[in-house]
């Protein structure tokens, strides 16, 4: 990769965002509430990304903790040289309803570490969010950028135009953990979002089932602006995610993952609105509420098999890509990985570009 912060222009995006965030590769990790660590999230930006901490189903000190810990890492790093802190933090609007008036405390202890972006996800009045955010960018002087995730064109478009997004997430079907179920698959739905979007819209970030370089140069031709990967960040030494798991995902084929309320029930997060479902893998857990077992058995269930590591009995979160997965690489390399991937893909097509050389074809005598 190329010394400068804005090397992003080599695949041609143009974008200021890229340069806004600071970062080189058109890669955001996603909050993932399961799988994200403040070291995972370092060093995918200390590999040239962008990622964000899951706010998730923690409480405000845990995620004060967690952005203290980033901010430590980042600064022993040589990354840390201003009061604007190089991550993004992720929240689910209907866990800030919840929250009540602890929501503007959460957002708060975000807002106060200087952090560079909010993604919101999963709430029909993500609104009054999105406008505490601006308010307090007001009375700081600061720019906040706002990612709102959506699963259907008239979500992007509220996004865009009641909302005013800067960034635009289209997650497609594909997606490991919390999703909507009636997403179309992430290629047709970033299509369809581009479509319907006016030319000044904000950036669109394809997500959903993306592993490797050579997608995300797909979605940069469709007219993306970059892409969000999740469980490829979570086969690496940096996520949360336990060995039990991590060997689960490695042996897992194109048939293991299912969307289901499953995940959510076995372990007790209610609330998601109700199209609302996660995709992971398929196992005992699984099986056990489609067959109408007592929840309180299945929870007790998962609790020992978390215990004693036995991945058959664990919410293991997945996307569809999962099974081309084979090996744990450091979150830094997983970056540097998908940049070669992306330039090379990218110069690859450039052949077709060329004009063709003029063929004489001489007659036969």
């Amino acid at each position: 990769m190329g010394e400068s912060k804005c090397s992003i222009d080599l695949v041609n995006t143009g974008l200021k965002m890229w340069c806004t965030l600071g970062i080189q590769v058109p890669v955001v990790c996603a909050p993932m509430a399961t799988g994200s660590t403040a070291k995972l999230v370092t060093q995918v930006v200390l590999g040239g990304g962008f990622a964000f901490i899951p706010a998730g189903y923690e409480n405000v000190r845990h995620l004060r903790e967690e952005l203290a810990t980033t901010r430590s890492i980042l600064s022993s790093s040589g990354q840390s040289h201003s009061l604007r802190l190089a991550v993004g933090v992720g929240f689910y609007g209907w866990k800030l309803d919840q929250d009540g008036d602890g929501a503007n405390a959460m957002l708060d202890a975000a807002l106060q570490a200087g952090v560079r972006a909010i993604w919101f996800s999963f709430g029909s009045e993500l609104g009054k969010y999105v406008e505490y955010v601006r308010e307090s960018d007001t009375n700081t002087g600061r720019k906040t950028l706002i990612f709102i995730q959506v699963n259907s064109v008239d979500e992007a478009l509220k996004a865009v135009n009641e909302w005013h997004a800067d960034i635009v997430v289209a997650q497609g079907i594909e997606a490991g953990g919390p999703g909507a179920n009636y997403a179309p698959p992430a290629f047709n739905l970033v299509s369809s979002i581009l479509s319907a979007l006016p030319p000044n819209a904000p950036p669109v970030l394809a997500a959903g089932g993306i592993i490797n370089g050579a997608q995300i140069a797909g979605f940069l031709a469709l007219g993306a602006a970059g892409a969000v990967l999740g469980t490829r960040f979570l086969l690496t030494p940096e996520s949360a995610y336990t060995g039990p798991q991590k060997a689960a995902l490695l042996i897992s084929d194109s048939t293991s993952t299912v969307r289901s309320h499953a995940f959510a029930h076995a372990r007790g997060t209610f609330g998601w609105p109700g199209n609302i479902d996660a995709r992971g893998i398929r196992n005992k857990l699984v099986e056990d509420i489609e067959n109408d077992e007592e929840l309180s058995v299945v929870q007790e269930r998962l609790a020992d098999a978390t215990k004693h590591g036995m991945s058959d009995y664990m919410v293991i979160y997945a996307g569809t890509g999962a099974a081309d997965l084979h090996d744990i690489v450091e979150a830094q390399d997983v970056v540097k990985e998908l940049y070669r991937e992306i330039i090379a893909r990218l110069r690859a097509t450039q052949s077709i570009l060329i004009e063709p050389k003029k063929v004489v074809i001489e007659p036969e005598d």
